[in-house]
């Protein structure tokens, strides 16, 4: 059972996918689409352990139009013990008679030695644990100050201090409500960027997931969040996963807190070099880094947005990590965008979170009870031109985390499950019908080369894998399983889980995070016979290198053969490969070195590149196409089968000559053509009902929808009369619809000649007839029905004239018609077996 947690009046019962049961969830709505992007809220108790605390950030629309700054703070309120004019200092020394301030002059040959008293300065005390924000007392006091001794001449030659009467050093009492006497501290707990809005359709809303665990010691009892985001509504819960944390967290020290910094050779002076001193329990460190560039076009390299740059973690001032603020955004799954949102950026992109750098410290401590730390970039000192430009800034808020020891030897986390998943973060991905993606974290002290997993789909087939490779610790790493088989995919509990079973060869120090489960979604079922079809763009725009093929696709089967690969796409042509794939599962991936999907606006603007196309077809059917404005690559997945197919017959329901005032029938009969079955529905006859025309009877009925679900060997029996009101040629069309993709609306033409005598004999209503195959102007015919031998053959022109008139007179259930002596040209061939006429239009070709 879930543990649910009710904050501001909200219960969230939505079961959480990923771990077992055992590890129980505890789910805080806190800020909602609806409701303000702040306040506080109800969080677990401080005594509850979690193995690790995630939070979901869900943006809807009508989004903005701009990508900014979205932050998620909590923020923490102190009462202050006193208050200097009204303002909180550290500490503050003051005397409480009068100061002076001194000065000298020589008047008339004599030093003049003169005093001023200093303005006085408000001292407030809070000290009411009740009130803690009220004050209960104050004073003025004074600073501190020098007496000086002059020289002749009036210059200072000496001073003394006069000491302080007291010294007094704040204390910070926690208090849970605002107030303007208060002293607000905020902690980033995630930064965001907002996507380019323009024309975005995000459905429900879309999701990242964010893990945010070291912050843990922030999210308990009651938490005020603020969360600005200007630009859409947002939704914000957290997920507790109850449990052993991989170590325990000691301390959370804020070191910069949301710094602006401008990025110019002066940078190392504007971060400053931190000493952190060590307790005794404090044995592993960890550096939190949030940062991103902005601001460009006021020097060569559009510093800082579009800028790579290196960033370096100095540990008693030797250079231990060197990162790349870098984000590839042309992969980003929010898209497509508005605006610029392929370009990569310095580590954010539009519409994405920011993904912190964490520099774990520890191999570097060693036994000190102390270290510095410095946080410096790349040497930078090109100038800035000013104008409708942004000077280019860093925005960094880092924390210093300090932990215990790990608590396990081997711990092997499934971390997540990349594929199949219903994740938006994974969209690129998904939906997958080929090999499961897994994420793994060592959360113990010993490096991972060996894991044992058992998976598959629920209520399905279980495979086992052996993975070796290395993972250190603390350390996560994305495992590609072998595939599934494709049937498994297709069951019915749309539901995968995977198992690790063995660490290193050992049983795992900690199972409860061994199990992973995902809920998934099937990708679209195919045809077999398939088209790729590809119109590259002008990109030979976009460089001056004559041989550059930037576009490449591949098709893969779920067992990785390579059905059909190309990559030798000339600019502004057309492609048409044809493939008939067996029954199975496979991948599709296209590819963009550009990273510029196959056209984007900017370019189109600024270079005159034209758009492409990407069609995967089936016959005349366009099966898949997507937006052109994709980025690097696609990944798009399918399983073939046979598809619902209809057949029906005659293709042409003729009456022949009826009797004027007569009622005549004629019937329809449609039939699956595969396995699949067929789905029909919604009869009608066009405005066939003014001419006599009328549907009277469906054997079988249609079931409790309205609808026909036809397995393979099923008919439906349409049964249509006509009772003719005036002499002449009358026609309708009989119309129904279906499950066939390439034949969703089906027209079967209905003609009839109505005469003022009855030429109609004999009355049967017991024939089928279909044509088989032709050959070299033979048309071979299937015939059934217990009135075989009364049927007659008659071979009309495209003018209607009788040509042969035969009457059946063998019963083998097959006929042959021979039109190899007849003219080029369309004829019917009609066959009629009292009130039923069977009609086929058949084409002959003399060479």
């Amino acid at each position: 059972m879930k543990k649910i947690l009710f904050s501001l009046l909200v219960l969230v019962i939505t079961a959480y996918n990923l771990f077992p049961k055992d590890g129980d969830t505890i789910k805080v709505r806190t800020i909602d689409f609806n409701t303000p992007k702040y306040g506080w809220f109800d969080f677990p108790d401080a005594s509850k352990s979690f193995q690790k605390i995630l939070m979901n950030y869900t943006i809807k629309c009508p989004c903005g139009e701009w990508d900014y700054l979205a932050m998620v703070f909590i923020k923490q309120f102190f009462a202050p013990s006193f208050r200097v004019d009204s303002s909180v200092v550290p500490q503050f020394s003051c005397i409480f008679d009068t100061s002076w301030n001194y000065t000298a002059k020589v008047v008339g040959g004599q030093l003049v030695v003169d005093s001023t008293p200093k303005k006085p300065r408000l001292l407030e005390f809070y000290s009411d644990s009740s009130q803690p924000t009220v004050r209960t007392s104050f004073r003025y006091v004074w600073d501190t100050y020098y007496r000086y001794t002059f020289d002749k001449n009036g210059n200072p030659i000496d001073s003394v201090l006069v000491p302080p009467d007291t010294t007094l050093y704040l204390q910070k009492r926690r208090i849970y409500f605002q107030d303007p006497i208060a002293i607000e501290e905020r902690y980033e707990i995630m930064r965001f960027v907002t996507p380019y809005g323009i024309g975005l359709d995000v459905g429900d809303g879309f999701t990242w997931t964010m893990d945010v665990t070291d912050f843990a010691p922030l999210l308990t009892g009651k938490v005020y969040i603020d969360a600005p985001n200007q630009q859409e509504p947002i939704q914000i819960t957290f997920d507790f996963i109850e449990g052993i944390p991989e170590r325990d967290i000691l301390r959370l020290e804020r070191i910069y807190d949301f710094v602006d910094v401008v990025y110019n050779k002066d940078f190392e002076k504007k971060i400053d070099k931190i000493q952190v001193n060590i307790s005794p329990l404090e044995r592993m460190f960890k550096l939190k880094v949030i940062q991103t560039g902005h601001g460009f076009g006021g020097n060569e390299d559009n510093c800082c947005e579009f800028c790579k740059k290196n960033a370096y973690v100095k540990v008693n001032d030797t250079v231990r990590y060197t990162r790349e603020v870098w984000r590839i955004c042309s992969e980003n799954p929010l898209f497509p965008q508005g605006g610029t949102w392929l370009f990569n950026r310095t580590n954010w992109c539009p519409g994405a979170e920011v993904q912190p750098f964490d520099f774990e410290l520890t191999p570097f401590i060693g036994k000190n009870r102390s270290f510095t730390f410095d946080y410096d970039m790349d040497y930078y000192d090109k100038p800035y031109s000013s104008g409708s430009n942004t000077i280019g800034r860093w925005i960094i808020t880092a924390y210093i985390i300090t932990y215990s020891n790990l608590k396990f030897n081997l711990d092997a986390e499934i971390q997540d499950i990349i594929a199949p998943s219903n994740k938006d973060i994974y969209s690129r991905l998904n939906p997958t019908s080929t090999h499961p993606i897994i994420l793994v974290r060592n959360r113990g002290s010993e490096t991972i080369t060996k894991l044992k997993f058992k998976y598959g789909i629920v209520n399905s087939n279980e495979y086992t894998y052996v993975w070796n490779g290395e993972i250190p610790s603390l350390s996560s790493q994305q495992i590609i399983l072998p595939s599934i088989d494709c049937k498994d995919w297709q069951s019915g509990s749309r539901k995968f889980k995977v198992e690790i079973l063995e660490v290193n060869g050992q049983s795992d120090e900690y199972p409860s995070n061994n199990i992973g489960y995902s809920d998934f979604i099937l990708p679209p079922s195919f045809y077999k016979n398939l088209a790729i079809k590809l119109t590259t763009n002008n990109y030979n725009v976009l460089t001056s290198e004559p041989n550059i093929r930037p576009y490449s696709y591949v098709i893969k089967n779920s067992k990785d053969d390579v059905i059909i690969e190309k990559n030798d796409f000339l600019p502004s042509s057309t492609y048409i490969d044809s493939v008939y794939l067996e029954d199975g599962c496979y991948e599709f991936s296209f590819f963009n070195e550009f990273e510029c999907g196959l056209g984007f606006w900017f370019y189109q603007r600024n270079f005159g590149l034209n758009n492409g196309l990407l069609q995967i077809n089936s016959d005349n059917l366009t099966l898949y196409q997507p937006n052109v404005d994709f980025g690097k690559s696609l990944h798009f997945f399918f399983y073939t089968e046979d598809q619902p197919a209809v057949q029906y017959s005659p293709d042409t329901l003729l009456f022949g000559d009826v009797s004027l005032n007569k009622t005549t029938t004629c019937k329809a009969i449609i039939k699956p053509k595969n396995l699949k079955g067929i789905s029909v529905w919604n009869f009608d006859l066009v405005l066939g009902e003014s001419k006599g025309f009328a549907i009277t009877k469906f054997e079988p009925p249609a079931n409790q929808s309205g609808k026909w679900d036809l397995s393979f060997g099923d008919s439906l029996v349409v049964y249509i009369t006509l009772t003719p009101k005036k002499t002449g040629k009358v026609s309708t069309s009989l119309t129904f619809y279906t499950n066939d993709k390439k034949n969703p609306v089906v027209t079967i033409p209905v003609r009839a000649n109505v005469v003022s005598e009855n030429f109609v004999q004999n009355e049967s209503d017991n024939l089928f007839v279909e044509l088989a195959k032709s050959n070299n102007n033979v048309f071979e015919f299937n015939i059934d029905g217990s009135a075989f031998a009364n049927t007659t053959i008659s071979i009309y022109n495209i003018l209607g004239k009788l040509l042969k008139m035969e009457k059946l007179n063998y019963a083998n259930g097959k006929v042959e018609i021979d039109l190899k002596s007849y003219d080029s040209g369309c004829y019917w061939i009609l066959f009629q077996n009292g009130k039923t006429h069977i009609a086929f239009p058949v084409l002959v070709i003399k060479e």
